[in-house]
């Protein structure tokens, strides 16, 4: 890493451009060789040196805290000098997946009931760590399998997770329970259910006395955020 700049701490404020915290302000090399730039979220200050960063998404009450953002700045392979002085873009990728559940009230259940709007919902089959290299921007030895329980963003409406992404090979490896009152509802993903990173999952199920019925799964490209700032 040029001029020991390991794991600089920026923020922005409005939106557009970065800024460093107090002391963490890069130079570019007095050599004016050239230099080129990686940059992630969520910050970790105890990272040392350009390798893995661990990532962990078994809590999901803070969905800000563990969307993974990361891309590489290079200036399309002529790297960055400070007498050309220019801004660096930083066109961050979503890593991860999301996903989006909406809940429709079917036969012998009330959306307007205290229980439908407290029920508890559980993701099951997914795993919840893994690795992830800050060099190359690779996710790999996904571990941990366990119940998650996405954010609720509206009660008995609308719920969301971020997720590591993930091919379920059988049926049934991955499920949502719905837990309303004492009774639980259970939707089943068909073989080959698949999450890819970048891309937000919606899911709209009718959960009935009778049934769960997926209705649709909607599936969206997360929209590219551009930042720009000078280093």
């Amino acid at each position: 890493v040029s001029e020991g700049s390991n794991n600089r701490e920026y923020v922005t404020a409005n939106g557009t451009t970065f800024s460093p915290t107090s002391g963490q302000a890069l130079y570019y090399p007095v050599s004016d060789s050239k230099v080129d730039f990686i940059s992630y979220y969520p910050y970790n200050s105890s990272i040392t040196a350009l390798g893995n960063y661990a990532v962990d998404v078994s809590s999901q009450s803070n969905l800000a805290a563990i969307d993974l953002l990361w891309v590489k700045s290079n200036n399309a392979g002529t790297g960055f000098n400070k007498t050309a002085g220019s801004n660096v873009p930083l066109n961050f990728d979503h890593k991860l997946s999301k996903l989006v559940i909406l809940t429709n009230a079917g036969s012998g259940l009330d959306n307007n009931s205290l229980n439908w709007k407290n029920m508890a919902i559980s993701i099951q089959g997914l795993n919840t760590k893994a690795d992830f290299d800050l060099a190359t921007g690779v996710l790999n030895n996904s571990n941990t399998k366990m119940n998650v329980s996405p954010f609720t963003t509206v009660g008995g409406t609308k719920y969301e997770s971020i997720v590591l992404p993930a091919t379920f090979a059988q049926a049934g490896d991955l499920k949502i329970t719905f837990t309303i009152g004492t009774d639980t509802y259970v939707w089943t993903a068909q073989a080959g259910e698949q999450f890819e990173a970048g891309k937000e999952y919606t899911y709209s199920i009718n959960i009935a006395k009778t049934a769960v019925v997926l209705d649709n799964v909607n599936i969206v490209d997360w929209v590219t955020v551009s930042r720009a700032g000078e280093a």
